[in-house]
């Protein structure tokens, strides 16, 4: 059962709390796509913890998860599951509220991936050109289909989180 407070989804890690998103969200290839939520972030002894993630079978087709050393990592699909590292952005989004985004630019042959922190940008790395798969969207948890089960549970608060057909840039 996952709690609701004040329109914010309020997501217990102890008790794998975590939301399907049932709206289906095709990202197509080479399309930019945006990440953007109203993010608070409560660190456990429990690592990675997944804010969100688009799962087909086996494979991560895009999430983001922040690790025990305050680092995201951001997944995403490109021929297979590809992970890129930002330091310290899961330590600047702790203990109080923050709007997180999280842009894939999508250009041939290189990409752009870059991560905002209340409107400032806080890193950018290049990729390969990502690609979007069949597959289910979860909130607060990576579910992996193959496996049948949630794991990385987020703890903390999610509002406002929304997946946008386009780069839109922080001002």
């Amino acid at each position: 059962l996952t709690m609701l407070v004040n329109g914010t989804l309020s997501l217990d890690s102890s008790k794998g709390q975590y939301v399907k998103y049932n709206h289906q969200v095709t990202i197509l290839s080479n399309q930019n796509v945006t990440f953007a939520m109203w993010v608070l972030y409560m660190p456990t002894n429990t690592f990675p913890q997944t804010i969100f993630a688009k799962t087909s079978l086996a494979q991560v087709v895009y999430g983001a998860t922040c690790n025990s050393n305050g680092s995201l990592t951001f997944m995403y699909f490109s021929q297979f599951t590809r992970n890129i590292t930002f330091p310290n952005i899961c330590t600047l989004i702790s203990n109080s509220w923050h709007h997180l985004t999280i842009v894939v630019i999508n250009y041939v042959p290189t990409s752009m991936v870059e991560v905002y922190i209340d409107g400032s940008i806080q890193a950018a790395q290049s990729i390969a050109s990502s690609s979007d798969k069949a597959g289910e969207w979860y909130i607060g948890a990576l579910y992996m289909t193959s496996a049948s089960k949630a794991q990385n549970y987020f703890n903390g608060r999610i509002h406002f989180f929304t997946i946008s057909a386009a780069a839109v840039e922080e001002d």
